[in-house]
């Protein structure tokens, strides 16, 4: 059975909603690697504060990633304005895109984990 014919721009809209999924789930990871402050044992939620203020890489992490996602993400929008159809190539480039994107929070991760270098993690 013959497939059903599809405009070019039609699945140019499809892999631009995949991408913008990927992206998206990539910028909500992000903020799932930050922890909530554990209040030590016999301390009152008063010191909540200073824990969430000791967690300032995990932010700032968090908060150049979501940039660098979000910058990523306007320059794909920007270059899919002038695309009207694609081929095979176009679609392997733009996963290999996605690809990098995807690999964005865990980079952060590492980041906030060994923010000198790995060898010196970061004291909890």
């Amino acid at each position: 059975m013959a497939l059903p014919f599809r405009r070019e721009s039609e699945e140019t809209d499809r892999l631009i909603a995949l991408s913008d999924g990927v992206i998206a789930i990539a910028i909500t990871l992000l903020v799932l690697e930050i922890s909530v402050p554990t209040v030590p044992a016999g301390s009152t939620t008063a010191v909540v504060p200073d824990l969430t203020a000791e967690q300032w890489p995990e932010f700032v992490g968090y908060v150049l990633s979501f940039l660098v996602i979000g910058l990523y993400w306007t320059l794909h929008r920007r270059v899919f304005v002038y695309v009207e159809g694609h081929d095979r190539s176009v679609v392997w480039l733009n996963l290999m895109f996605l690809l990098l994107v995807a690999f964005v929070p865990y980079a952060t991760s590492v980041f906030v984990a060994y923010p000198t270098g790995v060898g010196n993690p970061r004291p909890v």
